[in-house]
C-alpha cells in the first residue's frame, strides 16, 4: 500500500504543505513559500481564486496551441495532397498540349481531312484523355 507523501515548501523542502492553503508555491527573496490564500477554487479546488485563474490560462493556452498545431498539420496535409493534384494537372496540361501539336501537324499542316484522318483524331483524344486521367487519379 502507498501513502502520498505531503508537498514540501521552502528552500531545502522543509515545510510540509498546509491543506487549507493554496497549493501554488510562491516566491519572495529566493525563498519558496505555499501561498497564504484559502483553497476552493481550480482544478479539485486546491487552488486560490488568484492561482487557478493563471493555472487555467496556462491550461487554455496550451489547448490553445494544441489547436494551432493541429490546424498547421492539417493544412500541410492539404497542401501536399494539392501538390500531388497540380502535379496531375501538369501532366494532364502536357498531354493535351502534346494531343493539339500532334492534331494540328496532322490534320491541317497536311489538309487532309478524311473519315480515316478523323477516326484517328478521335483515337488521339480519347488516348491522351485517358492518360491524363490515370495520371490525376495516382495518390
Amino acid at each position: 500500500m502507498t501513502t502520498k507523501k505531503p508537498r514540501m515548501y521552502g528552500q531545502h523542502s522543509d515545510k510540509p504543505e498546509d491543506p487549507k492553503l493554496c497549493i501554488e508555491a510562491v516566491s519572495a527573496h529566493w525563498a519558496v513559500y505555499q501561498c497564504s490564500r484559502k483553497r476552493g477554487h481550480g482544478l479539485d479546488g486546491l487552488y486560490c481564486k488568484q492561482h487557478a485563474a493563471v493555472i487555467q490560462k496556462r491550461i487554455d493556452d496550451a489547448e490553445k496551441w494544441n489547436r494551432e498545431m493541429k490546424a498547421q498539420r492539417e493544412e500541410r496535409k492539404l497542401e501536399k495532397e494539392l501538390g500531388k493534384l497540380l502535379q496531375g494537372d501538369a501532366v494532364f496540361l502536357y498531354a493535351m498540349e502534346n494531343m493539339a501539336t500532334e492534331l494540328y501537324n496532322y490534320k491541317f499542316q497536311r489538309k487532309e481531312v478524311t473519315p480515316d484522318a478523323d477516326a484517328w483524331c478521335r483515337e488521339l483524344v480519347e488516348f491522351e484523355l485517358d492518360y491524363a486521367k490515370k495520371a490525376r487519379i495516382k495518390p
